[in-house]
């Protein structure tokens, strides 16, 4: 959490909303995975396999992160 704090220090932002913003990214990033791991894959070129463990790996350090950065879920339903 400090880490996003210091980010969002030095930019000028509101750590809490930085930390919102990335949970909202992680969130997205997590729902979108099945229906871009089957885009991805079933591109010209493509390995289903590899696609699937790049697709793994991204969730798992998205889901780290998120894990990290202490957001409620009433902060995450608020605007803005």
């Amino acid at each position: 959490r400090r880490h996003w704090e210091r980010i969002a220090e030095d930019a000028g932002l509101s750590g809490r909303g930085i930390r919102r913003r990335v949970q909202q990214l992680v969130d997205a990033m997590v729902g979108a995975k099945v229906e871009a791991t089957e885009k991805v894959a079933g591109q010209a070129g493509t390995g289903a396999g590899i696609v699937e463990h790049v697709a793994e790996i991204v969730e798992f350090n998205a889901l780290r992160i998120g894990g990290r950065l202490d957001v409620s879920d009433s902060e995450l339903s608020r605007d803005g």
